[in-house]
């Protein structure tokens, strides 16, 4: 079964909660990914994990209570997970803002196609991310250095990252915790506010919060980054160029592809690299030519 997105969808209650014999650590180390062969039959033991009835139990023991899956009219799962009945509450940084104009208040969240999030309440009522992370991995490695920094509390001590409110073990592996916020693309970068819609255009009330300043974004995904030593040399911080191929060919710029050794990081990653072909999409479609003269003077 591929990875299926909620069109026709059943309520979770109607549903059997599945039966899973695999562990975190069976499932979650694998050089498997989108499109490879035997990756759909992942996904599908990924779904049953995150939805047993064991792992939910666990769970709520740690004081998690996990959104429920959203299945198809099918039967089959799909990416989306949703909290039935939920109630706006006023929140305190750094969890996100809540309302908007929509009158159904549930909450919906998408586990994305590798299946390797989950969105829960906590004790407090607070909506959290969670993310399952490869022990002893790099990325392991930085979201345990951004655990150390704090959670900040305000606006003013927020520098655009993702905090880290806890790291917990789970079957020889992790689940990180962060405030869940909402995507609001480019991919991998959050906004502080939840509500039914995610575009702009349908919630006024976004608009209203974005005007008195109270809006602000973050950074969350690192599975593919890099993490130098801060003593490290800036001219030296240099990788195989191998790993600029790490990412969604639309996402990334075609100075890795005359056989280099190796490549520049920070050079790469912003204008007029991957920060400059994310930003400068949405204005390649438009007539006016003011807009490329000033991405391309960046």
């Amino acid at each position: 079964m591929s990875v299926i997105f909620a069109a026709n969808e059943t309520n979770f209650a109607s549903v059997a909660l599945p039966q899973s014999q695999d562990t975190l650590d069976s499932i979650l180390p694998t050089m498997l990914d989108v499109p490879d062969d035997g990756f759909d039959d992942l996904v599908d033991r990924r779904y049953a994990w995150w939805d047993s009835a064991r792992f939910k139990a666990w769970m709520l023991g740690m004081g998690y209570t996990l959104y429920q899956r959203v299945y198809c009219s099918s039967g089959d799962p799909s990416t989306t997970v949703r909290l039935y009945d939920a109630r706006r509450q006023d929140t305190s940084f750094p969890y996100a803002l809540q309302g908007g104009p929509a009158e159904d208040v549930s909450f919906r969240a998408d586990t994305g196609p590798r299946v390797s999030v989950g969105y829960a309440l906590d004790s407090q009522g607070r909506h959290v991310a969670m993310k399952a992370v490869l022990s002893g991995s790099e990325e392991y490695r930085i979201l345990k250095y951004l655990q150390n920094q704090g959670v900040p509390n305000s606006i003013d001590s927020f520098y655009n990252i993702i905090p880290i409110l806890d790291i917990i073990a789970c079957e020889g592996h992790w689940l990180v915790i962060m405030p869940r916020r909402q995507d609001i693309k480019i991919e991998n970068i959050l906004i502080n506010h939840m509500d039914t819609h995610n575009n702009d255009a349908y919630n006024s009330h976004r608009t209203s919060l974005r005007l008195q300043g109270k809006l602000t974004y973050a950074l969350f995904d690192f599975s593919n980054s890099t993490m130098f030593p801060q003593s490290a040399d800036f001219n030296d911080c240099r990788l195989p160029s191998d790993v600029s191929f790490h990412t969604f060919p639309s996402q990334r710029p075609d100075d890795t592809h005359q056989g280099e050794v190796d490549f520049k990081p920070f050079a790469f990653d912003v204008a007029p690299y991957t920060l400059g072909a994310n930003v400068g999409a949405p204005l390649r479609h438009d007539d006016n030519e003011k807009h490329f003269k000033a991405f391309h003077s960046v």
